[in-house]
């Protein structure tokens, strides 16, 4: 149990057997599925929120630091 690649194998191929066998093409579908939806949140608004979201951080790191070296100066 202590061999992670013997565990993975084990696994593996306990996920093969038992999962695939009752659940035949299914999950082929949700993954499919949720690929879609990634696809249909991945737009141009998406990106710019993102940017907006990056700029806030560094912003609040940037205060955060600035604070952190004007007590130092004290």
């Amino acid at each position: 149990m202590l061999n992670k690649q013997l565990m993975g194998k084990f696994i593996n191929a306990l996920y093969k057997v038992s999962v695939v066998k009752k659940v035949e093409g299914k999950i082929e579908e949700r993954f499919e599925d949720f690929y879609n939806g990634l696809r249909t949140l991945i737009s141009p608004k998406l990106l710019f929120t993102g940017l907006l979201t990056c700029l806030g951080y560094f912003m609040f790191f940037i205060q955060s630091y600035l604070i952190v070296m004007a007590r130092a100066y004290r």
